[in-house]
């Protein structure tokens, strides 16, 4: 994975792109939202993300923003901390 967490609570921040919605999909597989999966209008910037894993796996992080009905996604991958 990428940068490495420092350990099972993360804030995630992501820049305002005067979109309609986003959304944040946590999970152990690309794609995969089995560690969490939340929802938030277009004035959300920031969240936290509990109860990860600490036991240096990697952590897949997808942020979907919706512009119009039309959602688009970024994937980052991270290493699990301490």
């Amino acid at each position: 994975g990428g940068a490495v967490l420092s350990g099972p609570s993360q804030t995630f921040d992501w820049v305002d792109e005067n979109a309609n919605g986003y959304q944040l999909w946590v999970g152990t597989t690309s794609g995969g939202k089995d560690l969490d999966q939340l929802v938030f209008d277009g004035a959300a910037t920031s969240t936290t993300i509990n109860n990860l894993p600490a036991d240096g796996s990697t952590v897949y992080v997808r942020l979907y923003t919706q512009f119009l009905n039309n959602w688009f996604f970024r994937e980052y991958t991270y290493t699990s901390g301490p």
